[in-house]
C-alpha cells in the first residue's frame, strides 16, 4: 500500500527506502529519542544479517544507539578500512570517535585491560596520522600517552610502538640523539622477544636518522640487513634506503639499480608508499644524469601516488622535485606554477623547510 502510495520505493537489492529525503526526515523526527535509538538498533542488526560487510552503514545505526561494545568493534574496523583505502581523515575521525567513548564512557562490561588495549591502538593510530601530517607536537603527545598507558598496563607491544613513534618524532626535529635512544631501545627489545616486524620496522627509522647525520656507511649496514629480510616491502624499503646512500657517495649505477628494485618490489607487494618513494629517488638519479624526460616522468607518478595516498608531505616534497626537474628542461612557466604549489602546500603543512626552498626558486624565476 504505501508502494502503490508513491511513499516508499522498492531498491535493486528488492530492499525499500522512503521515496524523499524530506519524508524520511519528518517520519524520523516525530520519533522520540528512545524509540529512535530501538529502531536504530533494528536497522543495525537487520544489516550484519543481510549485508555484514557493509560497515559504514552498520556503523552508522551502531552510532545512535547506547551499544558501546558494538559502536567500537565497527569503528575500529571502519578505521581499518579506510586505512586500506588510503582516507586519512575518514579514519583519524573513527579513531577519534574511539577515544571519546573509550576515555569518557567505556563499556561496563569490559575489564581495564580490554580498554586500555583499545585506548594504545586508537593513540598509535592517531600518532601515525598526525606524523604523516607533519604534527610532530601531537605525535609527541599521543606517543607519550600510549607508553604511559602500556606501561601501567603492562602491554609491552603498545609500548615499543610508543618508543618508536616518539624516535621518529624526535628525529623530525632534528634531536636525533634522543631520536636514537628511542629507537634502539625499542629495536633490542624486539630483537630479544623474537619480534621481527617491530626489529624491522626499527632499521628503517634508524637509517633514516643515520643518512641526515653522514653516517653513511652505518645506513648502508643497515640496508643491507633490510635487503635480505623475507617480505618484499621490507627489502623495497631497504633498497630504498640503500640507493638513496649510494646516490650520496656518487655511485650512480648501483643506486639505479637499487631504486629499480625498489620500485619492482613495492609494485609487486602493492606498496603504494615506498613506490611513491622509489619512483621520487629514481626520478632524482635520472635527473643528475641530465635525463629529464624520463626524470618527469618518473616524479610526475611519483606525485599522483602521494595524491592518492593523502601523503600531503610527499605531495609537497614531490611537486617541488617535480618544478625542479621542469625548470631544468626549460619550462619556466611551468615550473614557477609547481613551486608555488609546492610552496602553498608546505605551508599548509607546516614544512618549513620545503617552503623555504619553494620561496628561494620562485624569487628565481621571472615572473609572467
Amino acid at each position: 500500500m504505501l508502494v502503490e502510495a508513491g511513499l516508499l520505493q522498492v531498491g535493486d537489492d528488492r530492499g525499500l527506502r522512503f521515496s524523499s529525503q524530506l519524508l524520511r526526515q519528518t517520519c524520523y523526527d516525530a520519533n522520540p529519542g528512545p524509540e529512535r535509538a530501538h529502531l536504530h538498533l533494528r536497522c543495525a542488526k537487520a544489516l550484519e544479517e543481510v549485508r555484514g560487510s557493509d560497515t559504514a552503514a552498520i556503523l552508522t545505526h551502531y552510532l545512535e544507539t547506547g551499544e558501546r561494545v558494538a559502536q567500537l568493534e565497527y569503528l575500529q574496523r571502519r578505521a581499518e578500512e579506510l586505512h586500506g583505502a588510503h582516507d586519512q581523515d575518514g579514519r583519524r575521525t573513527c579513531l577519534e570517535q574511539v577515544l571519546e567513548i573509550v576515555g569518557n564512557s567505556p563499556p561496563k562490561e569490559w575489564t581495564e585491560q580490554e580498554r586500555g588495549s583499545v585506548f594504545c591502538k586508537a593513540l598509535l593510530g592517531l600518532a601515525e596520522l598526525s606524523f604523516l601530517q607533519q604534527e610532530h607536537e601531537r605525535v609527541l603527545t599521543l606517543a607519550k600517552q600510549a607508553c604511559s598507558e602500556a606501561r601501567r598496563l603492562e602491554h609491552l607491544e603498545p609500548f615499543l610502538d610508543g618508543l618508536h613513534f616518539l624516535g621518529l618524532a624526535l628525529h623530525a626535529r632534528r634531536e636525533r640523539g634522543a631520536a636514537e635512544t628511542h629507537l634502539r631501545k625499542a629495536m633490542e627489545v624486539a630483537r630479544r622477544r623474537g619480534d621481527q616486524v617491530r626489529y624491522l620496522r626499527g632499521l628503517q627509522a634508524l637509517g633514516s636518522v643515520f643518512q641526515e647525520t653522514d653516517r653513511g656507511e652505518e645506513a648502508l649496514a643497515l640496508a643491507g640487513e633490510l635487503v635480505t629480510a623475507t617480505e618484499q616491502r621490507v627489502r623495497a624499503s631497504g633498497h630504498n634506503m640503500r640507493g638513496t646512500v649510494l646516490l650520496k657517495l656518487e655511485r650512480g649505477k648501483e643506486a639505479e639499480h637499487d631504486f629499480r628494485t625498489a620500485l619492482e618490489l613495492s609494485r609487486a607487494s602493492k606498496e603504494v608508499i615506498l613506490e611513491g618513494k622509489a619512483l621520487g629517488n629514481l626520478a632524482a638519479l635520472l635527473c643528475r644524469e641530465g635525463k629529464y624526460a624520463e626524470a618527469a616522468g618518473c616524479a610526475e607518478q611519483a606525485l599522483a601516488l602521494t595524491r592518492r595516498t593523502g601523503d600531503r608531505l610527499g605531495e609537497a616534497k614531490q611537486t617541488f622535485n617535480l618544478a625542479a626537474i621542469t625548470e631544468l628542461r626549460g619550462s619556466l612557466r611551468e615550473a614557477r606554477q609547481l613551486f608555488q604549489a609546492s610552496y602553498e602546500l608546505a605551508r599548509a603543512i607546516r614544512f618549513r623547510e620545503g617552503s623555504a626552498m619553494s620561496a628561494a626558486a620562485l624569487d628565481r624565476l621571472p615572473v609572467g
